[in-house]
């Protein structure tokens, strides 16, 4: 059961990252600071 909570948080976590992602890149489109920000979303899809 436990495991399975650990799953479904990170699935989440998983969802609202990729739901930023497309307002991060909006935002930073063309610009230096979407190269970093992309570097740290891939950062964290590793993590999770």
């Amino acid at each position: 059961m436990e495991k399975f909570h650990c799953e479904k948080v990170k699935f989440l976590i998983y969802q609202v990252i990729n739901k930023y992602k497309v307002k991060i890149f909006l935002i930073f489109k063309n610009h230096k600071k979407f190269i970093k920000i992309s570097d740290k979303i891939l950062m964290w899809n590793i993590f999770i």
